[in-house]
């Protein structure tokens, strides 16, 4: 750019970039407001979360705590996800919440091969097996290395075997 000083380079470089930083601050209000109308219910993830990975010992309040590290993961998905409780609620007439656990559990079998079910059965075990409360209920002792490693923590615990001489 012939002609143009140092001071006029970034005078207009520093308009430009405020006109960036303003335009994506709308253009993030917008996108917000388009995603906002398919949210997704904490209670009836929560129940999903429940059929997917029971553990009937952990409640509904664990539930509802997975229900909400979850959400914030499918953003992006509100619209999938309201097609997905749309093919729920079109198999059971709209009683899905209604059915009996083990009824909800055989509709969402044969929904496992939808792309969204694939996408929220993956995120649902990434938060879920990451949750202590979890871990003692499978018997899984934690991060062996923070607790001074296995050597000492079951190494050569072999009961299962029987003593030789």
């Amino acid at each position: 750019m012939p002609g143009l000083t140092r001071r006029q380079v970034l005078s207009l470089t520093g308009r430009l970039l405020s006109l960036g930083t303003i335009s994506s601050v709308f253009a993030s209000k917008i996108v917000w407001a388009q995603t906002n109308d398919a949210a997704i219910d904490v209670r009836h993830l929560a129940m999903l979360i429940h059929d997917l990975y029971p553990h009937d010992e952990m409640g509904d309040p664990f539930y509802t705590k997975l229900a909400q590290l979850v959400k914030p993961r499918l953003e992006g998905s509100e619209g999938a996800y309201a097609e997905f409780v749309a093919q729920l609620d079109a198999r059971t007439g709209g009683v899905w919440q209604s059915l009996d656990p083990s009824k909800r559990s055989e509709i969402l079998a044969d929904l496992a091969d939808q792309p969204f079910f694939a996408k929220l059965r993956d995120t649902v075990r990434q938060v879920v097996y990451v949750q202590p409360e979890v871990w003692a209920l499978i018997g899984y002792g934690g991060n062996a290395l923070a607790q001074g490693g296995y050597i000492n923590r079951g190494f050569n615990d072999i009961d299962w075997l029987e003593e030789t001489r």
